[in-house]
């Protein structure tokens, strides 16, 4: 199906303006034309068998805070991408002289509901909002608002400690928040992390409401 909030032609999220009445998609609760669909096994397919146009920016290895996104049918995600950050990464340790272990991890999502209000109230979080020191045992080093290259917004909130981070942001088209978060311990660390993370964001706006 295609959801609310989705454009057609991409089935790509449109966020609405700030203050503005999220519009709902004509196709919203119907099922999706068959234009819009894809088609895994051809997707799956694409991904090890097309190469990517190194003179095609769009098709070029390219980080943004999420790190490398695309699709393998536009030859922007594919084997060959993964491939060469594997190679980057190894060649980068080589020439730093790491030689020790290298941990691969993976975030994940969780959905918590918030109303209208408490969205709003979480853009405006800031440092000062938070009370806690330390997450999941480690002593909290960071916490931010902006991205610290060019001072952009994030929209959110992010929490930085040795060990792990979380990063809270309001979804645009949901009465909920996003909260992501990354152990670099383990899965009941990371549990941990997520969990306090959530009564650390609840205690924030409810400082605010009070």
């Amino acid at each position: 199906m295609v959801m609310p909030g989705m454009s057609e032609a991409t089935s790509k999220p449109v966020t609405p303006e700030r203050g503005a009445t999220p519009r709902v998609h004509p196709l919203a609760g119907k099922r999706a034309p068959s234009g819009v669909l894809i088609d895994p096994r051809e997707l799956c397919t694409q991904y090890y068998v097309r190469q990517p146009d190194e003179a095609d920016p769009p098709q070029r290895v390219s980080f943004g805070t999420s790190g490398h996104r695309g699709s393998a049918v536009r030859g922007s995600f594919n084997e060959a991408h993964v491939l060469a950050i594997t190679q980057a990464i190894c060649e980068f340790r080589k020439s730093q002289g790491i030689d020790g272990p290298l941990y691969v991890g993976k975030d994940s999502r969780i959905d918590a509901p918030a109303t209208h209000e408490q969205k709003a109230a979480l853009l405006k979080l800031s440092a000062t909002d938070i009370q806690a020191t330390s997450l999941a045992g480690d002593p909290i080093q960071a916490m931010l608002t902006s991205a610290p290259g060019n001072g952009a917004l994030i929209g959110g909130l992010k929490v930085i400690s040795a060990k792990g981070w979380f990063a809270a942001r309001p979804s645009g088209t949901e009465d909920v928040y996003k909260l992501y978060a990354e152990s670099f311990r383990s899965r009941e660390h990371l549990e941990r992390i997520q969990a306090e993370a959530r009564a650390l964001i609840n205690d924030a706006l409810a400082g605010r409401d009070a």
